[in-house]
């Protein structure tokens, strides 16, 4: 019994040390655990951090290059606005340009035109005189042959003086008529429609330009005054000259012809710029756009 009891009493003491071993080596296990999780979540926090820093250094990176971006597209969408408002300038100064060269030129033309028309005035004049001049002395021989033949053949003198008065100056004798007639013209091709008046000392006449353009204005009496003008109508602009003036008319009078000038002012020069802005927009759009039959836009543009 006594033996027993020892037994007993050395197994109950190992029990005990075993259990005491068994919970120290718990607890060792639970601290192990522990610091192995802490250090876990540590090193997780750590890497959380740094994820955090990197995403937001990639955003600051992402917006920097974005800004710089909006930038650059806003510097060059402003360069290519004012290379389009130079080129409309351009295009509009080159227009006016154009115009001025063109009135120029059509001034140029119808003052030599009328000084042409002047001189030959001035030449069917002087031989107009010299053929009237040529008549009247060769009516004065005949009358004085004649003279001469009656003082011969004893014819009363009255009577001859008479009837060369008759056959110089007869009333029932024609009048000398002519005609004026020319062309409305915008660049080569005629005006139909235009209204060309012509203006005598207590009356006015109109006439109007057929499909080609043409006009003819006939019966006008030989040494009388003649003032011709023409109406713009709603397709033409403006014209020149406004007028022609025919003094002591004494022949007829061709190629008498009015030019269409386009007018160009200051609103057209705002026109043009609009215009060439409209253009370069409709190259852009047929580039970068795409348009359904109506011309609208379908696809989004980002700015």
């Amino acid at each position: 019994e006594a033996e027993l009891k020892r037994l007993e009493a050395e197994e109950k003491a190992r029990a005990e040390k075993e259990e005491k071993e068994r919970i120290r080596a718990e607890k060792e296990e639970a601290e192990r655990i522990a610091k192995e999780e802490k250090l876990r979540a540590e090193e997780e926090a750590k890497a959380e951090k740094e994820r955090i820093k990197a995403e937001k250094e990639e955003a600051e990176r992402a917006a920097k290059e974005e800004k710089l971006r909006l930038e650059e597209e806003a510097k060059a969408e402003k360069e290519r606005l004012k290379a389009e408002k130079e080129e409309a300038e351009r295009l509009a100064r080159e227009e006016q340009e154009k115009f001025d060269a063109e009135l120029k030129r059509l001034e140029a033309e119808e003052k030599e035109r009328l000084a042409k028309e002047e001189k030959e005035k001035a030449e069917e004049t002087e031989r107009l005189r010299i053929e009237e001049e040529r008549k009247a002395k060769a009516a004065e021989s005949e009358v004085i042959a004649k003279k001469e033949i009656k003082n011969e053949e004893n014819v009363p003198e009255q009577y001859e003086e008479d009837a060369e008065v008759r056959q110089v100056i007869d009333p029932n004798r024609k009048k000398d008529t002519f005609y004026i007639q020319g062309r409305v013209l915008r660049s080569k091709y005629g005006v139909k429609g235009v209204q060309v008046r012509l203006l005598l000392a207590n009356e006015e006449k109109i006439y109007l330009t057929d499909k080609n353009g043409y006009y003819k204005i006939a019966g006008l009496e030989k040494g009388q005054n003649y003032l011709i003008t023409v109406l713009s109508g709603t397709e033409v602009y403006n014209l020149s000259p406004k007028s022609r003036t025919y003094k002591n008319l004494s022949r007829n009078m061709t190629d008498q012809n009015f030019y269409v000038v386009e007018k160009f002012t200051v609103n057209k020069k705002q026109t043009a710029k609009k215009q060439a802005i409209d253009n370069a927009e409709q190259d852009w759009n047929t580039k970068y756009g795409l348009e359904n039959n109506n011309g609208l836009i379908q696809k989004d543009i980002h700015w």
